[in-house]
């Protein structure tokens, strides 16, 4: 499959009106099981407020978080009718059940703005009740793009015209039908939906944007297509209808091929719960996962040797590669990308999961008669295609985006994105070497839960030096409280410091001991005309060479809890010959006259042996 550069620097920019629009969605929650959404700024009212709403193809009604749900508390904003001066009410409430949730509320014709596109009366329902939808993954309703029999909403307040009088047609029926030149001329909306880990479109061509065209294309895959003849690569399916008409975006799933083992395996598919001779497949958007029947499944899965679990779901180890297509209607084989094919449970990469859990789940509701469909093509197959849905009608002889036969009848276009083998390379880097789908350092693709657990051992360890930090203050300072305590105690009661003696006192020992010596030098090297000056430890005398320090000691001598004693002073006493260090002692030292010391007795014989003699100052 040729392609070019996603980048669109050249790509024609709509401002809505005749032209259509194109707008941005939004990718929300991780890549694992029941957690991904697309969603879109709906703004409600006057003043308007903006909402972020779900994107459902799988059904026709609008309904929004309102005040008065108790429900919806976790929903980023919540629509109160009475703060828009805009608000109708219609008297008539609304209950509705999904496949999974259900929404009940009260109906109100509201102003609605997509875009540049604004309808004055859409009906739409103020949601007071609200299960099983989870809105804390950051959206306010849902927006239901599914076709008008669908919708309960004008089933109760009448169907309409579109154009947005005070009825019950849908947003898409009330947009298509706004007059000329209000509203866009070519009659269909498209869809492109981006991959989690695959944001850079620089870095693989399996990369798109999340985008939603309104009567116009999305640039970006004309763009890429601009060679191949874009027109020409769409395929358009057959939609099939029910006895109330056409309803769901579905058509027929007609084949579905795996590989395994280097082999390309045909999977035997059931007949359709309504008798026909395929499955019938819907189109939605608003599911994070595909469902299906649980024959479906078991045919699918069956094809690489997985069965179903005893909890009633489907698991595939993380590191297998699950490579299939699936054609519709009459199309070509449309190939899934394998990253889409399975996730890890509950988002949980970090301790790197050996089993992971499929993207394609059973339900017991479907594949039967009253099943609105066999298979739902969730999120994890419209990832792969370009999907458009026509309403088969144009307001001009322009360009219409269906290429059908018959104008009158809604269809699907069709057209796939995936590059396969670029595919399976990337699964492995993703899922094998635990690197981005490029190949790169896996940043893009990395869980929140991760950085959230990541900084919380970060904070702890901060928390943790905080706090001995803190610890080493305190005991420092309990420790400063008591000496000075004990010393401004001794210090009333005449004694010495707390080190035992007083600097002077310590000072005036050493003078005495050096006077002791020779009548020109001292035992330390120091002259004896130091008259008033104070030989410290400082003071270092080795033969000739003299380090004379002169400086009066009067910073060591003042009072405190450590007056008279430093590290410093301590190395030095140890240096000039002390031994045992100091000696406490609380009485200034006296030198009674005795017999010579052991250094003065080695110093004599020092002397005598002529090894050096000190001399005076000159």
């Amino acid at each position: 499959m040729r392609r070019e550069s996603r980048s669109c620097f050249n790509c024609e920019k709509r401002d809505g009106g005749p032209d259509g629009t194109v707008l941005e969605l939004t990718r929300k929650g991780g890549d694992g099981f029941y957690d991904v959404i697309y969603t879109m700024d709906v703004i409600l009212g006057d003043p308007g407020k903006s909402y972020p709403m779900l994107v459902d193809t799988g059904s026709s009604d609008m309904w929004v978080a309102s005040s008065g749900c108790g429900s919806c508390r976790s929903a980023p904003a919540v629509y109160d009718p009475a703060a828009s001066s805009t608000s109708i009410q219609t008297s008539q409430t609304f209950s509705y059940n999904y496949l999974a949730g259900s929404v009940l509320g009260s109906i109100y014709w509201e102003q609605v703005t997509i875009g540049t596109y604004t309808v004055l009366h859409q009906a739409i329902v103020a949601a007071t009740n609200v299960a099983n939808e989870a809105l804390d993954m950051g959206f306010s309703g849902i927006i239901g793009l599914a076709l008008p029999p669908l919708s309960n909403v004008s089933t109760i307040l009448g169907i309409g015209s579109g154009g947005g009088g005070q009825d019950g047609a849908t947003i898409f029926s009330n947009l298509f039908g706004l007059p000329s030149p209000q509203g866009p001329s070519h009659q269909f909306f498209s869809i492109l939906l981006s991959r989690p880990g695959f944001d850079s479109r620089d870095k693989s061509a399996n990369a798109w944007p999340s985008r939603m065209g309104i009567g116009a294309h999305v640039d970006e895959v004309v763009h890429a297509f601009s060679d191949d003849g874009f027109e020409n690569k769409i395929q358009w399916a057959t939609m099939t209808s029910t006895s109330l008409g056409y309803t769901h975006w579905k058509t027929r799933m007609t084949s579905v091929t795996v590989f395994k083992d280097g082999a390309v395996l045909d999977v035997q598919l059931p007949r359709g719960g309504d008798g026909g001779m395929q499955p019938i497949a819907a189109l939605d958007t608003g599911g994070s996962i595909m469902l299906a029947s649980k024959k479906i499944c078991d045919a699918i899965y069956g094809s690489w040797g997985v069965s179903i679990s005893e909890d009633g779901k489907y698991y595939v180890p993380c590191k297998q590669p699950l490579n299939m297509t699936i054609s519709l209607s009459t199309g070509s084989p449309i190939p899934i990308h394998p990253l889409d094919m399975s996730s890890y449970i509950n988002n949980d990469r970090a301790s790197n999961p050996v089993t992971c859990i499929g993207s394609l789940q059973a339900n017991e509701l479907l594949g039967n008669r009253n099943s609105p469909a066999d298979i739902v093509l969730g999120v994890p197959f419209l990832r792969n295609v370009y999907t458009i849905h026509s309403l088969g009608r144009s307001t001009d002889s322009g360009q219409t985006g269906t290429s059908t036969d018959d104008d009158s009848v809604p269809r699907i276009g069709l057209l796939p994105i995936t590059d396969s083998s670029l595919a399976l390379h990337e699964f492995q880097n993703v899922r094998e070497l635990g690197l981005a789908p490029d190949g790169g350092r896996d940043q893009n693709n990395r869980d929140p839960e991760d950085t959230k657990r990541s900084m919380g051992v970060l904070g702890k360890i901060m928390l943790g030096v905080g706090l001995f930090a803190a610890l080493c203050v305190l005991l420092f300072g309990v420790r400063w409280i008591v000496l000075s305590k004990r010393f401004k105690s001794k210090k009333r009661n005449g004694l010495a410091s707390e080190e035992g003696f007083q600097m002077r006192e310590w000072a005036e020992t050493i003078k005495r001991r050096v006077t002791r010596r020779g009548p020109d030098t001292s035992e330390f090297g120091v002259p004896e005309n130091i008259a008033g000056d104070v030989a410290t430890p400082s003071a270092l005398g080795h033969g000739s060479i003299r380090r004379r320090l002169t400086t009066k000691s009067t910073k060591r001598q003042g009072s405190g809890p450590f007056a008279g004693f430093s590290f410093l002073t301590f190395i030095g006493a140890r240096r000039l010959g002390f031994g045992g260090g100091y000696r406490r002692t609380s009485n200034p030292v006296e030198v009674p006259d005795r017999q010579p010391t052991e250094d003065e007795v080695r110093q004599q014989k020092f002397e005598e042996g002529g090894m050096g003699e000190a001399k005076p100052d000159e």
